[in-house]
């Protein structure tokens, strides 16, 4: 009998601002960076660090984030910009980049056509940063995204197949953005037959529907599955001028959930050993709440795992419908001894939210700023493993 997949489940990013201002998480007393990540690591058991994508990481930032977490935690790291053919801000490239560059490129405000060189050099300021993560056995996914320009061609072929040399014993995770590397079966089988081939572990994602969007599916190309819940807000995806906490505002119902976590069950017997749960439905506390209920649902069967504990939110009787942004919001009441009895709390307290959602509005999964929904979900401080 195969042994059961270990879930990994957690949120991109504990520094998200829209969940930092919202207070609906982090105790008002809690205020640094430090004080943050040591919170939500007695409450998760990983984590997706998205800054990485946007400036190289530094040795020293990733020495505190394993100083900073328990025994087992473990970080899924973005990679810069410049590692998926994405252009880079210019100014936030370190000194040894911006040393690179010819004349005519340092003066753009943007590195949009990086030589190999340049490139070369990335990947290896990126992976000697990781050192302390790795050497703590703190380093999960190393998570490439790709531009929805990549496509499936020779040329970006070989560019996966050059990833596991350059990032010699990193997992690599895989996110396509154009849905050329999986359209159609042959091209499908064709593209994972490729990642297994090479190593690489496929990111399957939960998304909106749309023809130029990647289905939604779970693949295993290894004994790793990474999937990333980016919600279904198909009226703000391909909106211009708004924050990624706008274009992610989604709150998965947990009927929704229950049929995703179907998709998550029974991968012991694909070969897999560990699954990574992230959600990146960063506005407010929407990721922590789902992450919460995803939790419950996948974990019933499994051993408590070996970082992380569990915090239910209890809403405040005197103040159901509290407006956004008030500062009278609940308590958070630590887990009981049972943890029967912690999930069956958790899973109670978000039916109960769910159906009050419900209540207002026939689309109950979204979140809308002009509806009801919201005063009811604003006032709810969650987590979860």
């Amino acid at each position: 009998m195969s042994a059961a997949v270990e879930f990994r489940i957690g949120t991109a990013s504990w520094t998200d601002r829209s969940l930092v201002n919202s207070e609906l998480f982090y105790p008002p007393s809690i205020r640094t960076a430090e004080e943050r990540l040591r919170f939500y690591a007695q409450h998760f058991n990983t984590v997706e660090v998205d800054s990485t994508y946007y400036a190289l990481p530094s040795e020293r930032n990733a020495k505190l984030w394993s100083e900073r977490t328990p025994e087992g935690f473990l970080f899924n790291i973005k990679t810069f910009a410049l590692m998926t053919q994405h252009a880079a801000e210019i100014s936030r490239l370190p000194k040894e980049l911006r040393e690179m560059l010819p004349a005519e490129q340092s003066t753009e405000r943007q590195l949009t056509r990086p030589s190999r060189e340049v490139v070369d050099m990335a990947f290896q300021m990126f992976w000697s940063a990781m050192v302390p993560l790795r050497e703590a056995g703190k380093l999960g996914i190393v998570a490439f995204q790709f531009p929805p320009y990549f496509i499936a061609k020779p040329s970006n072929f070989d560019y996966l197949a050059s990833l596991p040399e350059r990032l010699p014993g990193a997992s690599i995770a895989i996110e396509f953005r154009h849905p050329s590397w999986v359209r159609g079966k042959a091209q499908r089988a064709e593209t994972m037959k490729f990642l297994r081939s090479h190593g690489l572990y496929y990111t399957s994602i939960d998304a909106p529907e749309d023809n130029s969007i990647v289905p939604s599916f779970v693949e295993a190309t290894g004994d790793q599955v990474y999937m990333r819940f980016h919600g279904r807000n198909r009226d703000h995806w391909f909106e211009r001028n708004i924050t990624a906490a706008e274009r992610f505002k989604y709150l998965y119902s947990e009927r929704e959930l229950q049929s995703l976590a179907r998709g998550l069950q029974n991968l012991e017997d694909r070969g897999v050993s560990r699954a990574y749960v992230i959600f990146n439905n960063c506005y407010q506390n929407f990721g922590i709440m789902n992450a919460t209920t995803m939790a419950a649902i996948l974990r019933g069967r499994e051993q408590p795992p070996s970082a992380g504990k569990v915090a239910v939110a209890k809403p405040d009787r005197r103040n159901t419908h509290a407006r956004s942004g008030s500062r009278d919001h609940p308590r958070l009441i630590r887990r009981p001894r049972s943890r029967v009895s912690a999930v069956r709390l958790i899973v109670e307290f978000q039916t109960q939210l769910l159906l009050a959602v419900a209540t207002f509005t026939t689309t109950p999964s979204v979140i809308r700023s002009n509806t009801p929904t919201e005063e009811v979900n604003t006032t709810i401080r969650c987590c979860g493993w």
